[in-house]
């Protein structure tokens, strides 16, 4: 099945319990308010027919003034 949705998800910590996105996309995410420089994690899964996959590993990137 083809996906139809994301959910993208960035956080400040790796255990996601700071939010600074949590989206359901239906297309590309261009940009973002990040607010800060410093490092960021991010994890996106799929939804289908209202089923979601499990969430991708985590990946980190970094935000640099």
């Amino acid at each position: 099945a083809l996906t139809e949705e994301y959910r993208l998800q960035v956080s400040r910590d790796p255990g996601f319990k700071d939010l600074v996105l949590n989206e359901t996309l239906t297309g590309n995410l261009d940009s973002f308010d990040y607010g800060e420089t410093g490092r960021y994690y991010w994890r996106v899964q799929a939804i289908v027919r209202g089923k979601t996959s499990p969430w991708s590993e985590t990946r980190m990137f970094s935000v640099v003034p």
